[in-house]
């Protein structure tokens, strides 16, 4: 049997999905917005090397991290430096996706993260950000310099995901996650659930 070697990067979808929400009506959401269940260094050791970091800010600009509707408690500079040491300490290359979550498509959150993204080219510099987009019609809000290719392999956006899969990540990941692992796409980076 011939073994495949591929170089596409493993990575998490809405990697800070595994924390609490931030308040009591996302307990509600966890079925459809979690998306995985180990903390970042728990997946940085399993093999994970791009971490997919969406956020929101408040009224306040402090920033926070979230899915769809769902605010998660984190602190978003703290597991930025997280991600920034591992890389560091364990010599990997580690690409970070910022996506702003902010379902109402606001100018200020444009700003403010425009704002963070600057930020985290300056400081956290053992990593590659990319994208910059914000989700929902997806508009560059802030240009990377780095462009890798992304496939995401997640039950939302899977043509072969069955109906209660694309609602529910946890069934898509559960009954295919093996299957596209062994057998990744072309692309530079591949994101999962669930890892």
């Amino acid at each position: 049997m011939e073994t495949t070697i591929t170089n596409t990067v493993i990575g998490t979808h809405n990697s800070m999905t595994f924390s609490r929400p931030a308040k009591w009506y996302g307990y509600l959401m966890i079925p459809f917005a979690r998306c995985q269940r180990k903390d970042t260094m728990q997946q940085f050791y399993a093999g994970t090397r791009c971490f997919d970091l969406r956020v929101r800010f408040h009224r306040d600009g402090t920033p926070c991290f979230a899915h769809g509707l769902m605010l998660l408690k984190g602190n978003v500079q703290r597991e930025l430096m997280v991600i920034n040491n591992l890389a560091v300490i364990e010599r990997a290359k580690v690409y970070v996706r910022l996506v702003l979550e902010d379902p109402k498509l606001r100018i200020w959150q444009e700003k403010l993260f425009r704002d963070l993204c600057r930020l985290c080219e300056n400081k956290y510099t053992a990593l590659t950000f990319f994208q910059g987009n914000r989700k929902g019609d997806w508009a560059q809000v802030y240009d990377f310099k780095a462009k890798p290719v992304l496939a995401q392999c997640v039950g939302s956006m899977a043509a072969d995901a069955r109906w209660y899969e694309r609602f529910i990540p946890w069934f898509y990941a559960r009954r295919r996650n093996r299957h596209n692992l062994a057998n990744p796409p072309a692309a530079d980076i591949a994101i999962y659930d669930f890892l």
